[in-house]
């Protein structure tokens, strides 16, 4: 029989297959087929060409092994379009019971802002969503499934309410819990009990402080997998992750590094061959990335081999900087805000390099920061214009002289750093000894000489130096007096630093000083005392212990290779350099003498150059036997007649 010019049995065929169950499109073309943005946003639809990184998510999405997957991503990497999309596929092609979890009320009060606004812009969602004035912000009521949606700051949120793919947004910033409560973001996550298939839970955000991060409790479990974003050197071919460490940027004419220069000319640096990798090859570059698995490994040609180290139902992607980013303009936006973060960080204000960290490099921050191992600075602090220790470098204007002080059964003992300092800020540390006794360390001191590489003499007797008051106020007050150039010194927690110049304060040693007598100091342009800005000093010492300042910034310090080739028979001094630990706004640390004394040198350089006004200004070091050398910080001791009574330096206590 003949029907319509079918056979009755393509006809049943026909029937059975209009009521097969259609089959979902696959998310990768649905996403770039259907997501598009609102008006006002900065893009108009979904495309792979702008976020390649997502790829691998999306894969994990359709993966049955997988049931958690954690995005560690800085700002501006889709990472919140990729869950919401994600949401919108399953909603459209898929439909499940899902459900939403902000970090906190004022993010569910901009549901209608965002998600509702997002799945409007998408045809195949509109037509499902109900209209605007019976919308809620407690559940989205599509036409094939719902989404409950909670806030971390509420109790009320998916209690009872049964949910097989469940989304988490900025995760991190959701509270944690309360003594007598359970984990807002595991309590969610209880709502999948009662399903074994199909169970896929979303985390997505940029890290908190190390000792809150959700994030960094996930990348540092030994059972989840973590997938890192290997990028092809379009130069050499290597593929490599993208660290801030590799960025490059001109300075100025003085050494230093300028925000403005920085964004202008900033470039990357290909760890394998040094290539230079600019702007207009990130595009390519990206496209080229691959999710490589730790214990995998990727060959020149983008080949994966190796087997993971972990089997696990929950993978983590991240950490993923901005450096990956191509929705900003340039690797010049990164350098600039790195620039900027330094400087304030070097002033004691951490709070631009812990947004740096968790916005641009997806880095949980660590305000009590890891102890530096002692062998790392065998390179860090290397340089091939310091060779030999007790040879002062020919590059270097003037030395600073600076002692720590204990006591070993009622015996004085001096911990004693000398230094050599020349422009930009460039130091190198000459020498460390330990004197017991003041009789002992006065007569050394008076009676040490340092040459210099072209064989210049200098006496260290003379040179500024700073001796710690800190718990010996009186015996170190006594020796300054009788000491030109010398000053007790003493740490300062409470003052932030504000200004480049403020590693040290001008102050006044109030022993045996009458508020007048202070008063008639202070008219008088004198100090008696260096207050060493401890907050600022101690972050200038971990940047460079941590090898954030590197050779060729102002501030950089090195020590001689001869002590760095053979770092293990100096291991008990090189470890004090890093002794000290940011505890809850306090520098704790036992046996960090030679940090103090690396501080305080430091400070007193700051000092000697004015503030670093005259770090530009430096003439090579003098031969003691030919003369005083030059005159340093002079306007502490100026007389009324503008003539100049200081010396080569300031006569220190009177």
């Amino acid at each position: 029989m003949i029907l319509g010019g079918h056979t009755a049995e393509s006809f049943r065929h026909a029937v059975a297959d209009a009521w097969k169950p259609r089959r979902p499109m696959d998310p990768h073309e649905w996403l770039q087929k259907h997501v598009r943005f609102p008006e006002g946003w900065e893009t108009t639809r979904f495309d792979y060409d702008d976020c390649p990184h997502v790829r691998g998510v999306v894969d994990a999405a359709m993966n049955p092994h997988i049931r958690k997957i954690i995005l560690v991503w800085a700002t501006r990497l889709a990472k919140t379009t990729t869950v919401e999309g994600l949401a919108g596929w399953k909603a459209s092609e898929d439909p499940v019971p899902m459900a939403a979890l902000f970090a906190d009320n004022e993010q569910l009060d901009q549901v209608d802002d965002h998600l509702y606004a997002f799945f409007e812009a998408i045809e195949p969602l509109r037509r499902q969503l109900p209209p605007p004035h019976v919308r809620n912000k407690k559940i989205i009521r599509l036409a094939n499934c719902r989404i409950r949606l909670a806030s971390g700051g509420k109790k009320s949120s998916v209690s009872g309410y049964p949910a097989k793919w469940i989304f988490k947004f900025e995760h991190d910033k959701l509270g944690q819990r309360k003594s007598n409560e359970a984990d807002p973001s595991l309590r969610i996550d209880s709502r999948t009990s009662g399903f074994r298939r199909d169970v896929k839970i979303f985390e997505e955000g940029t890290p908190a402080k190390r000792a809150v991060s959700r994030a960094a409790k996930a990348m540092d479990s030994p059972d989840n997998q973590k997938a890192r974003f290997f990028v092809q050197c379009p130069i050499c071919s290597k593929y490599q992750t993208l660290s801030h460490d590799q960025l490059e940027w001109e300075k100025s004419e003085t050494g230093k590094s300028e925000p403005n220069l920085a964004e202008r000319t900033a470039w990357y640096s290909c760890v394998h061959s040094g290539c230079r990798i600019e702007n207009h090859h990130r595009r390519r570059m990206m496209q080229s990335g691959k999710w490589v698995l730790d214990g995998q490994s990727i060959d020149d040609e983008g080949v994966i081999t190796g087997e993971p180290d972990v089997q696990s139902d929950t993978i983590v992607f991240g950490p993923l900087s901005k450096l990956y980013s191509l929705l900003i303009a340039g690797w010049g936006t990164i350098a600039g805000e790195l620039v900027k973060a330094r400087h304030q960080f070097a002033l004691g204000n951490e709070e631009p390099m812990e947004k740096f960290y968790s916005e641009v490099l997806a880095l949980p921050w660590d305000p009590t920061r890891r102890k530096v191992k002692t062998n790392d600075i065998a390179s860090r602090l290397r340089a091939p214009d310091h060779k030999e220790r007790g040879i002062i470098p020919d590059w270097a204007s003037f030395l600073t002289f600076t002692s720590d002080l204990g006591a070993i059964q009622s015996e004085l003992v001096f911990y004693s750093m000398v230094i050599a300092w020349g422009g930009n800020a460039r130091g190198a540390i000459v020498d460390w000894q330990i004197y017991s006794g003041r009789d002992l360390f006065l007569s050394e001191w008076k009676a040490a000489t340092y040459s210099t590489e072209s064989g210049k003499e200098v006496s260290l007797w003379g040179q500024p130096a700073g001796l710690d008051a800190g718990n010996w106020q009186t015996e170190v007050t006594q020796i300054c007096k009788g000491i030109k150039n010398c000053f007790p010194t003493k740490g300062d927690t409470k003052r932030p630093s504000s200004s480049a110049g403020e590693l040290y304060y001008p102050g006044f040693q109030k022993v045996g000083l009458s508020t007048r007598e202070i008063e008639l100091k202070k008219k008088a342009g004198a100090f008696d005392l260096l207050w060493i800005a401890s907050h600022a000093t101690q972050n200038w010492r971990v940047a460079l212990m941590e090898g954030r300042l590197k050779l060729g910034m102002p501030g950089f310090v090195s020590l001689p290779e001869d002590v760095l080739d053979n770092w293990e028979e100096h291991e008990e001094f090189l470890d004090e350099l890093t002794a000290d630990q940011l505890v809850e706004g306090k520098w704790i640390g036992e046996n960090n003498e030679f940090g103090d004394c690396l501080r305080y040198g430091r400070a007193l350089a700051e000092c000697v150059t004015q503030a670093g006004k005259r770090w530009g200004k430096l003439s090579p070091i003098a031969d003691s036997r030919k003369g005083s050398g030059q005159r340093l910080f002079s306007r502490v001791n100026q007389k009324p007649d503008g003539r100049d009574d200081s010396g080569p330096f300031v006569k220190g206590m009177k």
